[in-house]
């Protein structure tokens, strides 16, 4: 095991180790309760059951050498797959529906893609009677309609430890409740010609959100915002961050219950912050091999992991930060950290949905 790997293994589940002493780490060993410490010189090579944390608040082993969730080849090839698997038709569904689930994650992995490719897909591909991609900022997503529906697509962030490291805790209150100031400023950049785009398809369409990561944030932020000026049919978000606080999940317990569908892989970490805040939408949670572990369709308010809590949340962020001062690109830094980031990339969502959705 890479030695600054396992540092930040440590941080997690002991947010007082700093750089003066991320050499020595202290722990606690499943269930026994005793201490050991660790004195890792530069050459070492570990193989160990790794703490981490549950929602109980216990700690369970994390084998450094766990297979892999799905082969190389399998994610790479998923989505070309998965694109395969789109249909218009499911748009129109009403309630959790798997074809459904499936043609969102498309789009939310289409949204990262260049304009062009984006359009070509949507007309071209998916035969969807038209597309429009938008653009402010750091902000990106697309509209696109059928007969029966408006499709919205937000993008999430393409360097998910770049988004964690600088990721902060400020609150903006709404008329829906109170939410994470910078997902609420991040949608308000794109709001206007969203909307100019939406008003003349809504009259005879309803409106169907969804995203990963930032972008799923960024879905529940607008599915808050129209509550009253368009319908909306469902919400499908994969991976996204905590929104808001208890007023806003009451909004949402009151106004989205069995239409919002949020789907959480294995170990990502993204769902676990930022601290403090909590999350909404009926659950869908995968293990490590692609099983349900946790699928929750009946309340709005359910949970799949504990919030990281604020130290760990902070000594996280300063360990990302200086290592990329020392020189390692984001890359590079996912390479060394355990599947918390690994979990959360877009591909891995799909070949896990896709495994689950019908022919």
């Amino acid at each position: 095991m890479h030695p600054k790997r396992l540092q930040f293994l440590a941080i997690l589940r002991d947010p007082t180790l700093s750089n003066s002493n991320a050499g020595q780490i202290t722990g606690k060993t499943n269930g026994s309760g005793t201490s050991v410490r660790f004195t890792i010189p530069i050459h070492i090579c570990v193989s160990l059951g790794m703490p981490i944390p549950e929602s109980n608040g216990k700690a369970v082993a994390l084998s450094e050498s766990r297979v892999p969730d799905i082969a190389e080849s399998a994610v790479e090839s998923a989505d070309a797959i998965a694109y395969g698997k789109f249909s218009g038709a499911s748009l129109a569904t009403t309630g959790f529906d798997w074809k459904t689930a499936i043609s969102c994650a498309d789009s939310s992995h289409l949204a990262y893609e260049e304009p062009d490719r984006v359009k070509s897909v949507c007309e071209g591909q998916w035969n969807l009677n038209s597309c429009q991609f938008v653009q402010s900022g750091s902000t990106q997503c697309f509209v696109a309609a059928t007969d029966a529906a408006v499709l919205v697509a937000f993008r999430g962030t393409k360097g998910a430890l770049d988004w964690f490291s600088n990721l902060n805790l400020l609150e903006r209150r709404t008329t829906f409740g109170s939410v994470h100031d910078g997902f609420y400023r991040a949608f308000q950049a794109v709001r206007t010609p969203l909307e100019s785009l939406i008003e003349p398809l809504a009259h005879t369409r309803q409106v169907i959100l969804t995203g990963h990561s930032l972008g799923g944030a960024l879905a529940t932020i607008a599915a808050a915002t129209w509550n009253q000026r368009f319908t909306i049919r469902s919400i499908y978000t994969f991976g996204q961050p905590r929104v808001g606080f208890k007023s806003f999940q009451q909004f949402a317990v009151a106004n989205f219950n069995n239409r919002f569908f949020r789907f959480v892989n294995a170990d990502d970490i993204v769902p676990r912050v930022p601290p403090g805040y909590v999350h909404i939408g009926q659950l869908t949670h995968f293990d490590s091999q692609g099983n349900i572990s946790n699928s929750n369709l009946e309340s709005i308010d359910s949970s799949d992991q504990s919030s990281l809590s604020l130290p760990g949340f902070e000594a996280a962020k300063e360990r990302l930060q200086a290592e990329q001062v020392h020189g390692l690109e984001s890359a590079e830094l996912e390479g060394l950290l355990p599947n918390y980031f690994a979990d959360h990339r877009m591909a891995g969502y799909l070949a896990k949905i896709m495994n689950n959705t019908p022919s």
